[in-house]
């Protein structure tokens, strides 16, 4: 049943009400004293809320907000930004203004109160735009720590653990100083033998390898024990599987007809291998993208290349429609992103591909940029490729392709001319006749 709420409790709704709305206005109106940033703290309001109808490519009113002189320039209604006056600033009156027709942005949530205290401060702290800036276009995160240039840190002092000798295990416990935190006592022997076992192969320790493990007592156990995981192929094998995770790697097509690869097998092996053998990074790195141009005498680097072969491919678009028609011209662009983003994301743990439709909002990747990545593998495709996994017989049979190569190119005339050819040919025809079998006509006998 309905219920009437008597006068002193609306009052009390109201007066509460009231209070909500002058603290509201308290914080909307406190000034702000602290330094804004550009780029962390304003670029990024602008760039969620405004560069819709005032960014590169819509300028409602004559207003682009996304470059510092066209935005404190203003548009067909004047300044909307006044340095170092806020209240003079219409950008300030259109985000908190209560009129439909004037309120900025005119859909949706409007700003918060900590995002208009942080317009205000920075109006009012000069508005200070960093030269050749523009948001969209070049680095949103500029100063963000995943974009600097690497750096090597001072290894931190440990007052109270002259015993931490690695540098990790500085920083490890530095930081747990900083927090107010103690490291957890060491594990007993067991349970640090059944850790590193399955961190570094996956597999538990055998009953052997736990008693021979207990029964050492020296004080290098712990290390001849990780020297022999890291000896075992297993290691290869359990972080091989971690690297195919990341390059999504598959023995299947996907898409609708999902065929099987029966070739992709020598790429799993050769990740395998290359743990194993604890191959230096930037050459496994080299090998993956352009191992046959950059180690031509190398078969295994050929092998490599199935990096760029490993994602989904879409069979039915790239193999029965027609040439020259859009549907496969868009089928070949999805495929060479594909290519892009594993390559990217592997390696730089960037992702691109939203720079495929606009310039990325988060990383300095623009749609220039990721364009000219599509031409790196405009002239890649995928299948299968002859390899000889024996490195001489790889080489005799580059010397020998190359040799066709140059015959082929070579006039009737040229080749008559040419000792070497001619002597090759004449040694060749004498080793064919030496092949042959001879035969003997049998005469009966009477």
């Amino acid at each position: 049943m309905p219920t009437r709420a008597s006068p002193l409790t609306g009052l009390r709704i109201a007066a509460a009400g009231l209070a909500a709305l002058a603290l509201l206005s308290a914080q909307a109106a406190e000034p702000v004293t602290e330094a804004r940033d550009f780029i962390r703290e304003i670029a990024p309001i602008l760039q969620a809320r405004c560069l819709e109808c005032h960014g590169a490519e819509l300028q409602e009113s004559d207003f682009r907000l996304d470059r510092g002189p066209s935005a404190l320039q203003g548009g067909a209604s004047g300044k909307a930004i006044v340095p170092g006056q806020s209240g003079a600033s219409s950008l300030i009156e259109r985000v908190r203004s209560n009129d439909p027709d004037r309120r900025m942005p005119p859909e949706g949530e409007r700003l918060s109160v900590e995002q208009v205290a942080a317009l205000r401060s920075w109006i009012d702290q000069g508005a200070h735009w960093p030269a050749d800036y523009e948001i969209g276009a070049d680095r949103l995160l500029g100063d963000h720590w995943s974009l600097r240039p690497l750096e090597r840190p001072a290894v931190p002092d440990v007052p109270g653990a002259p015993d931490l000798v690695h540098p990790i295990d500085r920083f490890v416990r530095a930081k747990l100083g900083d927090h107010g935190l103690e490291p957890s006592p060491e594990a007993d022997p067991l349970t640090l033998l059944r850790r590193v076992t399955v961190d570094l192969t996956g597999l538990q320790p055998t009953p052997a390898e736990v008693a021979a493990f207990l029964a050492d007592t020296s004080p290098e156990a712990y290390a001849h024990l990780v020297d022999r995981l890291l000896a075992s192929p297993r290691y290869g094998e359990r972080w091989a599987r971690h690297w195919m995770d990341v390059v999504h790697f598959a023995e299947t097509h996907g898409n609708d007809q999902d065929r099987p690869r029966p070739n992709a097998w020598p790429y799993r092996d050769y990740l395998i291998r290359s743990f194993n053998e604890d191959k230096p990074y930037p050459r496994f790195v080299a090998e993956q993208v352009a191992g046959d141009v950059l180690f031509p005498d190398d078969p295994q680097a050929t092998v490599a290349l199935g990096f760029l072969a490993a994602g989904s491919w879409d069979e039915s678009s790239l193999m029965c429609i027609v040439d020259d028609t859009v549907d496969k011209k868009l089928a070949q662009v999805l495929d060479r992103d594909d290519m892009i983003t594993n390559c990217m994301s592997t390696f730089t743990s960037t992702t691109v591909h939203c720079a495929r439709c606009h310039n990325h909002k988060f990383d300095p990747i623009s749609q220039t940029e990721y364009y000219r990545l599509q031409a790196v593998f405009a002239g890649v495709d995928r299948a299968d490729r002859p390899y000889d996994p024996d490195p001489v017989v790889h080489a005799r049979r580059r010397a020998l392709l190359e040799r066709r190569r140059a015959l082929l190119a070579t006039t009737d005339s040229e080749l008559a001319d040419d000792a070497a050819s001619q002597w090759a040919v004449a040694a060749l025809e004498a080793e064919f006749r030496q092949s042959r079998t001879g035969w003997v006509t049998i005469a009966p006998q009477a």
